[in-house]
């Protein structure tokens, strides 16, 4: 018996290839796994409304590097969590104050205590960030890459703003470490 996910699976490489009636149906059942996920983050049903909208643009906008050789879930959920990180800095932060996307890798380690790696390219850092467990990485994304305040990482993943601040300073500690052996 075939799983959701292979559903999904097998509905996403339809799509591909020019099936309408399967890209339909992906896109509505995508809405409601979107709509659900976002509702345990996000409590104001317009913004959940936005960002579910969002969610469907960016599989459409997407949908040409989904690699039917990989896993479904983990491409659609990266698409929910970097369009609910977005509606969240975009909510918190003021548009001077958020940074462009060719500026975020440039910018990561801009504090002095941290000179020495501004020098790293993107796909060094881009590894080093890869080998971090989920939650680290995704608080140093979040605060580091994204802009956000603690308290705005915390309400995306779910923990307290204390918790991701030492999940941050981990990961930092992790990152120097493992780029300076580079």
């Amino acid at each position: 018996m075939a799983t959701n996910t292979d559903q999904w699976q097998d509905l996403m490489v339809k799509a591909q290839n020019g099936n309408s009636t399967a890209y339909n149906k992906l896109l509505n059942e995508m809405r409601l796994v979107a709509t659900k996920f976002v509702r345990s983050k996000v409590y104001d049903p317009a913004l959940v409304e936005d960002i579910v909208q969002e969610v469907l643009f960016g599989i459409h906008n997407a949908r040409h590097t989904y690699d039917s050789s990989k896993p479904f879930m983990p491409w659609f959920n990266a698409i929910i969590r970097y369009k609910t990180i977005d509606a969240f800095r975009k909510v918190g932060r003021n548009k001077e104050d958020e940074l462009s996307t060719g500026e975020d890798i440039e910018t990561f380690f801009q504090d002095d205590a941290n000179k020495q790696m501004q020098a790293l390219d993107r796909h060094d850092l881009m590894n080093a960030l890869a080998q971090l467990p989920e939650k680290p990485r995704q608080a140093v994304i979040l605060m580091k890459l994204h802009g956000l305040t603690a308290d705005e990482a915390g309400k995306v993943m779910g923990m307290k703003p204390t918790t991701v601040k030492v999940a941050a300073h981990r990961a930092y500690k992790t990152l120097k470490t493992f780029l300076e052996r580079q």
